[in-house]
């Protein structure tokens, strides 16, 4: 499961990792945020211009003495989608792995955030 809601509005939604985990134990959850689910800014939501800020990327564009500028693509949501959609098959991998192997893997993998502000550093 793939979720884009700030931080916090699933739990009251009563849609929780917790929650699901007790309908389907198997299932996989990535939580997308601009700042994370923990944290300072984690209240924040957010959208890829303000992760741009918050990276720094804003501040290298543009001219000199003018306010900082945009990039004119959604790099943080192209970049998040990505690493997201990497995340999720490294995930289903690991869980199949630790299903089938006999090497001992302690635990499964199941549950990942991807942050935008983290995917334009």
């Amino acid at each position: 499961m793939v979720e884009n809601f700030a931080p916090g509005v699933m739990k009251r939604m009563g849609f929780s990792y917790e929650d699901l985990k007790r309908v389907n134990p198997k299932i996989i959850m990535c939580s997308i945020s601009m700042a994370g689910q923990t944290g300072p800014l984690s209240s924040r939501a957010g959208y890829d211009p303000i992760g741009q800020s918050y990276a720094g990327i804003t501040d290298g564009l543009g001219e000199k003495d003018h306010a900082p500028s945009i990039t004119t693509m959604a790099i943080g949501d192209v970049s998040t989608g990505v690493a997201s959609a990497m995340a999720l098959g490294f995930a289903i991998r690991l869980n199949l792995m630790v299903k089938t192997s006999h090497r001992g893997f302690a635990r499964s993998w199941r549950r990942t955030t991807v942050v935008i502000n983290r995917s334009l550093c």
